[in-house]
């Protein structure tokens, strides 16, 4: 399926010329894109879209300078490109920490290793709200309760006085 707008239009004045125009447009089940010749040559990327359109290279082209293609093999034309510079597929890309926001920087607590003792104070510390209500943490009262974590959570938003006395049953406290 090809439109006829202004892009077709810009790239080549006569674009019912270009190669498999007709059979992009009678094909109502592909997205056919029109392809520079130009930019991929036997393998090997030879110019990007920005390099054409610096140049003056890119629009008003002639039909036999450009080729409808589906976008699908287009799109593995692109990838399996040997890119010259780096002599690598152009799919293969340098996306090292692209991902990471941190990827780069310097974090407080970045690659420090604390003490089990120093990890359950800061965990007892984020929960003081645990600790007043029972005199324990959510994760003491996970390991001493025959409750799940799920169960333990609930009680504790919805009836904290039911808790305090499995708590109290429990533990004889």
């Amino acid at each position: 399926m090809v439109n006829d707008n202004k892009d077709l239009k810009r790239l080549c004045k006569e674009y019912w010329l270009i190669e498999n125009y007709d059979e992009a447009v009678n094909d109502n089940d592909n997205i056919w894109v029109c392809h520079h010749k130009r930019e991929v040559q036997d393998g090997f990327r030879i110019w990007k879209k920005e390099e054409l359109i610096k140049i003056g290279q890119y629009y008003n082209r002639e039909p036999n300078e450009l080729i409808f293609m589906k976008r699908s093999e287009h799109i593995a034309l692109h990838n399996k490109a040997i890119d010259p510079k780096t002599k690598k597929p152009c799919s293969v890309r340098n996306t090292k920490g692209v991902n990471n926001g941190m990827y780069g920087k310097k974090g407080v607590n970045l690659g420090k290793k604390f003490s089990i003792e120093t990890c359950n104070k800061l965990s007892n510390s984020k929960s003081p709200d645990w600790i007043n209500n029972y005199g324990y943490t959510r994760r003491e009262l996970e390991k001493l309760l025959p409750l799940t974590s799920a169960q333990i959570r609930y009680m504790h938003n919805t009836n904290k006085e039911k808790l305090k006395q499995i708590i109290k049953s429990t533990l004889g406290g």
